[in-house]
């Protein structure tokens, strides 16, 4: 039996996941949702494997010893009751104030249209920005990381599919679907689309355990003080082949970008994938 959501939209649940080994980032991330959210109305779970942790109007889903993160998703969705999901990440914090207005739009036109999944953040920015528009596009079969782990919102059982396809890491579950991507046409999914309104802002803290020295200085700007001494900071090596990569994926076409990717490696850069 599910856990019960009591919220205006029953449908709809806040699902952070993590795990214990990331304890001393949930604070930060806490503190900016509170923050920039202040008025969140859907019922809020932060997944974790056994810490016992109180934040208000939080209630937690304890997975046990771990296993991996696929397993540890999946053991938590299956317990909440409810047919979406908004998936958050504890190292992806908001940073501006959540677009309440555009985001009943998108709940409006995931259940009205049955959506299996829809990206709520405009991250990767694949798309320009149009004016006097919805703001809603349809992610094609071939675009990569075109269904990824930034915040979004889910069909349950969608996400326990896929889930089910994969025994391994968030990196993992994200390439399973880049594999997709690299072998399909140019062709709109019927039932993944993104809005390029970028509803909830969020700012990438941690990368290989580190935190990224530039959201440090972007919280503090906000009167939010990250602790880093647990964890570290980025070098300015670390941050710059991350920008290179980034800017590779981001700007580069797929075919030259094999090929720049085949250098690298042999000049020992490492990537997540062979893709």
């Amino acid at each position: 039996m599910g856990i019960p959501t009591e919220s205006v939209h029953p449908k709809i649940s806040i699902v952070v996941l993590s795990f214990d080994g990331y304890r001393d980032v949930w604070p930060f991330f806490f503190e900016a949702f509170y923050k920039y959210w202040p008025d969140c109305e859907y019922p809020i779970y932060l997944v974790n494997n056994e810490t016992e942790v109180s934040y208000k109007n939080v209630r937690l889903i304890q997975t046990g010893k771990e296993i991996n993160w696929c397993n540890r998703a999946r053991k938590a969705i299956e317990q909440i009751d409810s047919d979406y999901v908004l998936l958050l990440l504890e190292d992806y914090l908001i940073g501006e104030k959540v677009k309440n207005s555009e985001l009943n739009q998108a709940i409006n036109f995931i259940f009205n249209n049955n959506v299996n999944y829809f990206r709520i953040t405009n991250i990767p920015r694949k798309r320009t920005i149009k004016e006097n528009c919805d703001r809603i596009y349809p992610i094609y079969k071939n675009e990569e990381y075109g269904v990824n782990l930034q915040a979004s919102v889910w069909k349950k059982d969608f996400l326990l599919a896929k889930l089910k396809e994969v025994d391994g890491s968030a990196w993992e579950f994200e390439i399973n679907f880049l594999k997709e991507a690299v072998d399909s046409n140019k062709e709109p999914f019927n039932d993944c689309f993104v809005s390029t309104a970028n509803i909830i802002d969020i700012h990438n803290g941690i990368l290989k355990g580190k935190w990224f020295p530039k959201t440090i200085r972007y919280f503090k700007k906000r009167g939010i003080n990250i602790d880093y001494q647990y964890r570290g900071k980025l070098s300015i090596k670390e941050v710059i082949t991350h920008n290179v990569k980034f800017y590779l994926r981001e700007n580069i076409p797929n075919s030259l970008r094999k090929k720049i990717k085949k250098l690298l490696l042999k000049m020992g850069v490492k990537f997540v994938s062979q893709f």
